[in-house]
């Protein structure tokens, strides 16, 4: 009878199983991998963008106070080319986080807030013969606008600061899981592979010795044959002879 090979499908089975968990593990890996550095890269941008947002409209508040002290004109040139860079920041910074709904409602905030104090800024650079009363005024709504500037400001950089802190810790984790489940999974898959191994080299010793007993029969078989042949030949001579007598 012939042997039968349950167990080496049911080993091939589970050995291309174990590939394709792999293989996943490792696009997960590669893909988790891919996402934290996207992630991160952007976080980075987002705070060092939004550090230069800062410094333009700290410089925007300088040359308003400037001018409105010394009334010279050579501050405007600096001051348009720092509204300039402003509006350059606050498109970026629309672009890179419109993907996120918190921090865009934030976003949203804080460039309502640097509209109108810019606004303050241009009426504080254009009118200059506005009487001293209320050109302070103009001054003092300056000053709370950019504490509220910077106070939007902070909450947009600690939540990015979150999103790093938090895209640190899934990098912890990946990198203290994955490493252990991929050992594991690979000495699973040496060891099946080994028993795998076993199990074909025993069945094709089993083919070899039952290909040989099958070829031994075959001999027998066939010098049994062979006899049979010799013993019926002799037979019919022996039968033949009386016969020739009779007719003779």
């Amino acid at each position: 009878m012939k042997p039968k090979f349950v167990y080496l499908y049911i080993s091939f089975i589970v050995s291309l199983a174990i590939v394709v968990i792999l293989s996943f593990l490792f696009y997960k890996r590669l893909n988790s991998h891919l996402k934290y550095t996207r992630q991160y890269s952007r976080s980075y941008e987002v705070m060092l963008n939004l550090k230069k947002l800062e410094e333009k409209m700290m410089e925007l508040e300088n040359y308003s106070r400037g001018f409105l002290l010394l009334r010279d004109s050579s501050f405007i040139p600096a001051y348009t080319e720092s509204k300039d860079s402003v509006q350059v920041y606050l498109d970026y910074l629309h672009k890179t986080i419109q993907s996120d709904k918190d921090q865009l409602t934030r976003f949203q905030l804080m460039r309502t807030t640097i509209n109108t104090q810019i606004n303050i800024f241009n009426r504080n650079v254009g009118d200059v013969d506005d009487d001293d009363a209320f050109v302070k005024l103009n001054v003092q709504r300056g000053k709370r606008l950019m504490e509220t500037f910077r106070d939007e400001i902070k909450q947009l950089e600690r939540a990015e600061q979150k999103k790093v802190e938090e895209l640190k810790q899934t990098k912890v984790f990946f990198e203290d899981y994955y490493p252990n489940y991929f050992n594991t999974i690979s000495i699973w898959a040496g060891i099946i592979t080994l028993v795998s191994f076993y199990f074909i080299n025993r069945e094709v010793r089993m083919r070899k010795k039952y290909q040989t007993e099958l070829e031994k029969k075959l001999q027998e078989l066939n010098r049994s044959n062979s006899e049979l042949k010799q013993f019926a030949y002799i037979a019919s001579h022996d039968l033949q002879e009386p016969v020739r007598k009779i007719v003779m």
